[in-house]
């Protein structure tokens, strides 16, 4: 497997705390709705601006035709509001970080939005709550496509002790 990051414009990407990546496919959003990077088998959705759809029509135009089409796709933290914006989350169980539980059901306002869990899983799409809660989720997505022994495997190469399959203590 190979992780393919995209971004409007090639090279170092630098998220919110400070560390980076390099983008290896860039993207022109204006002139065609192309990507140069392979058709995903996971998409993933971070979080962050959660304004971004709203921000960069073209790119949320990629991104909605990119989500319909990838196997899997899931969220981590308020990426989940890009999706509701896209209208991904339309009828569908959400979750997203604590503090946007209200956006996300006012962005999608027939989703049932659940504040009582650390992840949903809907088939399509999985959302995660906050960041932590991200790792829950690509556990539990571990689990799905390679049995629950990976994954608790893969958490215990981490040192994750915390994952509790989805429940989120009060």
């Amino acid at each position: 497997g190979r992780l393919h990051a995209s971004s409007e414009d090639p090279g170092k990407l630098t998220l919110k705390l400070g560390a980076s990546f390099f983008a290896s496919h860039a993207r022109d959003w204006v002139v065609d709705y192309k990507l140069n990077a392979p058709s995903p088998d996971i998409l993933v959705v971070p979080g962050g601006n959660s304004a971004w759809a709203r921000q960069h029509p073209e790119a949320a135009l990629w991104l909605r035709e990119t989500a319909t089409r990838a196997p899997l796709v899931m969220s981590v933290c308020t990426g989940a509001i890009i999706l509701a914006d896209l209208g991904l989350l339309d009828g569908l169980e959400a979750t997203t970080w604590h503090g946007a539980l209200d956006r996300l059901q006012a962005a999608a306002p027939t989703a049932a939005v659940r504040s009582d869990v650390r992840f949903t899983d809907n088939g399509h799409i999985v959302t995660t709550a906050g960041i932590s809660a991200g790792i829950d989720g690509a556990l539990h997505v571990v689990a799905r496509l390679h049995g629950a022994d990976l994954a608790r495997r893969t958490a215990r190469y981490m040192d994750y002790d915390y994952w509790l399959g989805g429940a989120r203590e009060a």
